[in-house]
Parts: structure tokens; sequence; C-alpha cells
């Protein structure tokens, strides 16, 4: 999921964190035999960008400082940091793990407590949200990049392109 902003502005951060819980929340309801469910969300502004996580499993909120997407050293050139960051993030199906305690007690050092806040309105949280969504597709963990891009890509404006590019290049 992607929060795009103009700027920094009063509540965006606020908005990003609000969607990562509710789609996280949403994921474990309609796939709760994922192996976690650590969901991100990506803030992003023409000049920054913030992750932020949520794990409705165990009620976790992690979110990361702002990050430039420029290199302000560097004339303006894109950060290689923040591409890898993104592309990590974007494909986190294959990447992330969850998050692995050694105690259980260190699992409430990092609790948002989200469910106390809520109260009332856990049970819209817990068994509305699956109603008023469409469907999601499932990214499978064992699933090859290249085969996955390419069936992601099919048919669109950019595999067609693709195939005319490599039709004018042997002739």
């Amino acid at each position: 999921m992607i929060t795009e902003v103009k700027g920094h502005t009063v509540g965006t951060s606020e908005q990003a964190i609000a969607q990562a819980i509710v789609f996280s929340l949403l994921q474990k309801q309609r796939h709760p035999n994922f192996q976690n469910h650590m969901i991100p969300n990506i803030l992003i502004s023409p000049e920054f960008f913030q992750i932020v996580l949520y794990d409705a499993e165990h009620d976790i909120l992690l979110c990361s400082n702002f990050l430039d997407l420029f290199n302000v050293n560097d004339e303006g050139c894109l950060s290689s940091e923040a591409v890898v960051t993104l592309w990590l993030v974007l494909h986190y199906r294959l990447f992330c793990k969850g998050l692995v305690f050694e105690e259980p007690t260190e699992v409430e050092i990092f609790k948002s407590n989200f469910q106390e806040l809520a109260k009332d309105k856990w049970h819209i949280y817990t068994n509305c949200l699956k109603n008023s969504v469409p469907g999601f597709p499932v990214v499978e963990n064992d699933i090859r990049i290249d085969t996955w891009n390419r069936k992601v890509l099919q048919g669109t404006e950019y595999s067609k392109g693709m195939k005319k590019r490599k039709l004018l290049e042997n002739i």
C-alpha cells in the first residue's frame, strides 16, 4: 500500500499508520494462513518517504525515519539506498519473515495497544473489513521473482513494448 503526499502536512503520518493497521487486519482476515501479518505502507512525497509496518497478529507498529529520495550532496541524484529500500518493501512477501522474539515478554515492549485504543470499535476491525473491500492477489512465498514479473507484466503495455523492441532489434 502506498500513500502519496505532496509534502509533509499535518496528519499524513497518521493516515499512513491508519492505512497500515487496517490493511494488515484485512489481510489477516482474508489470509489467516500467511506466515506473518507484518504489512507495510509507504508514505511518499517528491522529496522523502517513510515506511510504516503493522503486524495484526502481534499488534506491533513500526515506523521508519523519513528517508530522502535523492542524495543531498550529489546534485539531486536518486539515492541508491532509497531505491533498494523501496524495492525490498514492495517485495515484502518475498523478504519479510516477520518478527522473531527470543522471550515472549519482548512482544509487550513493541505492542501498539491498538485493540485497547479501538475498544468498542474493535469488532468492526476484526469482523466487518472483509465484507467491504475487494479481493487482493495472494503472492506465494516460493514464487521466483523473474517468473512472477513475467506473469504480472504479461499483456501489459510494458510487455507489448518489450516485444516490439525485441522484434526491431532482430531486424
